[in-house]
């Protein structure tokens, strides 16, 4: 009688080197044998390793398998993939957002239409009526935050604002679209322009004190789309300036030159 090295179960030998009971604890034995093996053949040549498979990662064989396994095992990796981005965010923080944020523009559409899905559904009308006051509240000390201390939230904000009431005022609708693709240029290039033009004594940090003002005011403006030609105008960057908040509230929407009557302006006669 003989005592198996796996299970420890009591057995006859049938030949004089036999160690394992059965199939079983044989092939178990074997995978645990190379498993170790392996090991160390990994902790031997790591470098190597890594070196060969880089290069491997980077052919289009290799990239059509990842391509082929993240597409069937999608649902069934949902955890491991949230972790591992997780994870790149933290490690490498400013090329995760790069690279997220080039791939929303790039999927913008899409994003916007699971949005508006999402939210026709009920379950997220019972979570926002749920959390409605917390996420208010919350949303409104973060937008206060970043009003103070991020000068490109705060002119997105304003721009936002701007060309919203403007619309809402001669009932034109906007259809939610953002004023990035109603008005001819982004905020970074509006930062651009707005930034070679700021007087001594103006800067990003004290914007408040001085105000992005309407050359020629909007008043002046008729028109009832945003495809008109002097829509096009007023929101164009020429028409735009940087402008003390004091020399803005005494301009506010007067013309050289004009006279404003009931509403239009009339040119003044040279005396």
């Amino acid at each position: 009688m003989a005592i198996c090295v796996i299970c420890e179960k009591e057995f006859i030998k049938s030949g004089h080197n036999q160690k394992y009971c059965g199939k079983e604890c044989s092939i178990f034995a074997k995978v645990k044998y190379y498993e170790k093996y392996y090991e160390k053949y990994y902790e031997k040549n790591r470098k190597k390793i890594i070196a060969k498979t880089a290069i491997y990662g980077k052919t289009p064989k290799a990239k059509l398998q990842r391509k082929k396994y993240r597409e069937e095992n999608k649902d069934k990796n949902k955890d491991k993939i949230r972790d591992s981005q997780k994870r790149s965010e933290k490690k490498k923080p400013e090329q995760y957002r790069g690279y997220k944020r080039n791939w929303d523009d790039k999927n913008r559409e899409l994003l916007n239409e699971k949005s508006r899905k999402r939210n026709l559904t009920q379950e997220h009308k019972d979570y926002k009526k749920k959390h409605a006051e917390g996420y208010k509240e919350r949303r409104n000390e973060r937008s206060k935050y970043r009003l103070k201390n991020d000068c490109m939230y705060r002119l997105n904000a304003l721009m936002s604002s701007c060309v919203r009431y403007d619309l809402k005022n001669r009932k034109i609708n906007k259809n939610r679209r953002h004023w990035e693709d109603i008005v001819p240029f982004t905020k970074e290039e509006l930062r651009e322009y707005i930034g070679g033009l700021l007087q001594p004594g103006m800067t990003w940090d004290n914007y408040g004190e001085w105000q992005v003002d309407h050359i020629v005011p909007r008043s002046f403006f008729r028109y009832n789309s945003m495809d008109d030609v002097e829509f096009k105008y007023c929101w164009s960057l020429h028409n735009l300036q940087p402008l003390w908040a004091e020399d803005n509230y005494k301009k506010r929407d007067k013309i050289p030159g004009f006279k404003r009557l009931k509403g239009e302006y009339i040119k003044q006669e040279s005396t």
